[in-house]
């Protein structure tokens, strides 16, 4: 009887994941499409800002002390390992502190592309199915590589 009801589940929740899928027009995936690229845009930005932060500090060593400050994660013990300053404990501090403040905007940044482009509960249908629906996915890859190609030919 348990078998039959869990069965009978599974079906149900494919039928109904299928029915989703087949619901996702071209437009729609088009669409997320467009969001995705400008989310990959701004985030490809906010890593490049990062790192120009950490790299173009002086202290920070090119980035090698920034990278031994994170890694002791505030451990007292660890930080006087390494042998780090005040100085250079303010400027990782000032540093970390902007990127947060980045990553915050990015977050709503991000959150407002999705609501914007193509609403969160169509973003996150079209995520799902795009992780189990091999053929969906091909499409994608294919709408990507057409937004995609202005860009390269502009360049």
């Amino acid at each position: 009887m348990i078998k039959t009801i869990l069965s009978a589940i599974a079906v149900l929740s494919l039928a109904l994941s299928a029915q989703a899928q087949e619901q996702i027009t071209t437009e729609q995936l088009t669409q997320y499409a467009q969001v995705m690229m400008d989310i990959d845009s701004m985030k490809t930005d906010l890593t490049a800002k990062s790192n120009d932060l950490v790299k173009g500090d002086p202290l920070m060593d090119g980035g090698r002390r920034f990278n031994d400050i994170k890694g002791a994660d505030g451990d007292e013990t660890k930080l006087a390992e390494l042998n780090v300053t005040a100085e250079e404990l303010a400027a990782y501090n000032q540093i970390q502190e902007t990127i947060d403040k980045m990553k915050f905007v990015f977050k709503n940044t991000y959150t407002e592309a999705i609501r914007g482009g193509i609403g969160a509960t169509q973003f996150n249908q079209i995520r799902s199915a795009l992780k189990t629906d091999p053929e969906l996915s091909a499409q994608y890859a294919e709408i990507v590589e057409k937004l995609q190609e202005p860009e390269s030919q502009e360049g």
